[in-house]
């Protein structure tokens, strides 16, 4: 490893997982961002695959949606240029964006589906959780996807 923290591999450097989190620019955050929202948009709204197997622990489906809401809301977070984000309350703008696009998720699952899936209220409190447990896991973690100047917060209003 080199002192920057990286690696070459057949000339090729390679970054550590924070390095590039913290060095990719906008553009790229923001594709990813929107790549995702896609994803998880056909994914809430496709008819349930009659192959795939019922889950053996019963509710399973609530951590699946609680960690797609979860990867959702760090991916906002990491969108947002760190000296914003550093403003407390981006986080609260994240949990309720990201909230209230599930619940519409569960909404448009009741009534556009044709009975191939059904909305819950119960998949959108694990949509939420899920938002807000990345939220919590931001603010404590508050340089784990820095973007953009030094970060400091002390002088971040």
């Amino acid at each position: 490893m080199s002192g920057n923290g990286g690696s070459a591999v057949n000339g090729v450097k390679i970054l550590p997982i924070r390095t590039f989190l913290q060095t990719a620019s906008a553009e790229f955050r923001w594709t990813v961002c929107v790549v995702y929202v896609a994803f998880l948009t056909v994914m809430s709204l496709r008819p349930r695959a009659p192959l795939l197997p019922r889950s053996p622990f019963g509710q399973f489906d609530k951590v699946e949606h609680f960690g797609a809401y979860g990867v959702y809301a760090a991916l906002v977070l990491w969108t947002v240029p760190f000296r914003a984000r550093v403003k407390w309350r981006w986080f609260g703008i994240t949990v309720a964006f990201c909230g209230a696009y599930g619940v519409v998720m569960e909404i448009l699952q009741a009534t556009l589906s044709g009975g191939a899936r059904t909305g819950s209220v119960a998949d959108a409190v694990a949509n939420l959780g899920g938002a807000a447990c990345a939220a919590v896991v931001a603010m404590k973690m508050p340089r784990l996807f820095v973007n953009g100047g030094s970060g400091d917060l002390e002088t971040a209003s």
